[in-house]
């Protein structure tokens, strides 16, 4: 799928358009929308299930999104003689038709937590939480003349090497508005073709129908949820997880929040305090995925559930060998607030507590301890600032670890300062391109290390103090890689400082009074 998201008068931003490829960069100034957009498209994926073929709307009470969709609703719905002719049709090989011509009961599924105010009141509530706002005015560009702001999701077939201009139109559109009186949501379906996969087991489909053919409802229910599951494979395997920037503190400190928090949930602790105090939502996921991964049991049920694949340790393996340069492990204690988070340098024989090791090492062991037991293909991962406390060096090791995250099949999401880390991205993709073309003898058999133009989009923050900063893509090109041109401008700037440092220098060591001002 190849989705978009635009946004307008959306906090600082005055207007973004972004399409999302499997690694999207947020590159610019401070305080110009990054991480507002960043954390946007957190939500929106644990909304919308992470952008599927149609638009299931979930309510994301917690990180792990284990059911693809609400059995109980399921439960209540009723199915046409038509449905069920039309779905049973449907068992067997894989097919695409159109959406409009997917069976009515579909259509009433994905319309109703539309119509009846779901989707708005997830946003709301989604958005509310993860920016900490006492209401949703406070989402709205100050600067906006309709003291409006709008977002809209679209998702499109991926149709990257298409030429027919009718293949652009989206399979689903979803618009919102946010306004000092609340949201309003608008579902746009269109006309495009459906991919419905093979059945996993047609045998054990028929034989199943066969026993429940004379109970009608759950024979319908049945189907309905066999065909869901061949539209939407791995739906409910769908996680997103967000690092945020200065992380390096949280992880020093994860355990002592913990007990607090643990501490102040009682009746006597939250009537003990004069105001309760609220963490934004997406630190407060941070620090509750730690707990949970903190939990031997817990660690290893979710191995089981997500079917960890060989290729997370392989990845784990290359950070820690080429920029942590020692492993990070938990030390389980005595309950889930006293395991510790362990360094272990190659070049020393001893355990290293995080308070004790460097800042590079809290900033990267969340991803090291998410990448072993918790990011699987299909997941989005939002990083926040990946080249914090890192050395020019190993910022491009960074740069070649999250190419590996991006072949494994997860989508990447990274806000960046980090001229290092962007060259490198840039050199990935020429590696990429000259393997895809056969030129100069390039190989990557192998390797994970590369990345094609096409799965990368750098987006450049630019700010406007009378109006909100505006989003543009940078293109890769093969001169310029996707470096922004402010980088260049700053390269520039400080060598032509240098050179006029270096001649008043010179000037006063051959005795010519020169001005230093």
């Amino acid at each position: 799928m190849k989705t978009n998201v635009s946004v307008k008068d959306f906090g600082p931003i005055e207007q973004a358009n972004v399409s999302l490829r499997p690694l999207t960069v947020f590159v610019g100034p401070s305080n110009t929308g990054k991480t507002y957009l960043a954390t946007l498209l957190y939500a929106l994926h644990r909304i919308f299930c992470g952008f599927p073929q149609l638009p299931i709307v979930d309510s994301p009470t917690n990180n792990l999104q284990f059911h693809p969709f609400d059995t109980h609703r399921v439960m209540k719905m009723r199915f046409s003689d038509e449905d069920i002719k039309f779905m049973s049709s449907l068992i067997g090989e894989q097919q695409v038709i159109s959406y409009l011509d997917l069976p009515q009961c579909v259509h009433q599924f994905i319309n109703k937590p539309i119509e009846n105010g779901q989707l708005a009141a997830s946003l709301e509530s989604e958005l509310t939480r993860l920016f900490d706002t006492d209401s949703q005015s406070e989402l709205i560009n100050a600067h906006g003349e309709a003291g409006t702001a709008s977002i809209a999701v679209s998702a499109y077939n991926n149709t990257q090497n298409s030429s027919s201009p009718a293949d652009e139109l989206p399979l689903w559109q979803v618009k919102s508005t946010i306004s000092s009186s609340g949201w309003t949501t608008h579902f746009s379906p269109i006309d495009g073709p459906i991919t419905i996969s093979e059945s996993s087991d047609p045998k054990r489909v028929e034989s199943y129908q066969q026993k429940i053919s004379q109970r009608p409802q759950a024979r319908a229910e049945f189907l309905f949820e066999e065909l869901l599951r061949r539209i939407l494979p791995d739906l409910g395997w769908r996680n997103a997880t967000f690092l945020p920037a200065a992380r390096s503190g949280f992880m020093q400190s994860h355990l002592v929040i913990s007990s607090a928090i643990v501490g102040m949930a009682t009746r006597g602790g939250i009537q003990s305090l004069p105001e309760i105090p609220i963490l934004p939502g997406a630190i407060a996921d941070f620090l509750s995925n730690l707990l949970l991964l903190s939990d031997r049991q817990a660690r290893r049920g979710i191995r089981r559930a997500r079917r960890r694949a060989h290729q997370n340790h392989e990845i784990v393996k290359h950070i820690e060998q080429t920029v942590l340069q020692g492993n990070v492990k938990f030390q389980n204690g005595n309950g889930i607030t006293n395991t510790k988070i362990i360094y272990s340098p190659h070049n020393l024989p001893m355990d290293l507590p995080l308070n004790r090791a460097s800042a590079m090492v809290s900033e990267l062991a969340p991803l090291v301890l998410y990448l072993r037991d918790m990011v699987h293909p299909g997941d989005l991962l939002v990083i926040e600032e990946p080249e914090a406390h890192l050395h020019p060096a190993a910022q491009t090791h960074m740069a070649s670890a999250i190419a590996r995250i991006i072949r494994m099949g997860v989508d990447v999401v990274i806000t960046t300062h980090s001229d290092w880390l962007i060259q490198a991205l840039g050199n990935l993709v020429r590696l990429g391109e000259l393997t895809a073309t056969g030129d100069g003898g390039v190989s990557t058999k192998g390797a994970d290390d590369w990345l094609l133009a096409e799965e990368i989009g750098v987006w450049e923050f630019k700010p406007d103090a009378a109006r909100g900063s505006t989003v543009e893509e940078i293109e890769f090109d093969w001169d310029q890689g996707l470096d922004p041109p402010e980088y260049q401008y700053v390269v520039e700037q400080l060598y032509n400082d240098t050179t006029m440092l270096y001649n008043k220098h010179q000037s006063m060591s051959n005795g010519v009074p020169v001005d230093v001002a």
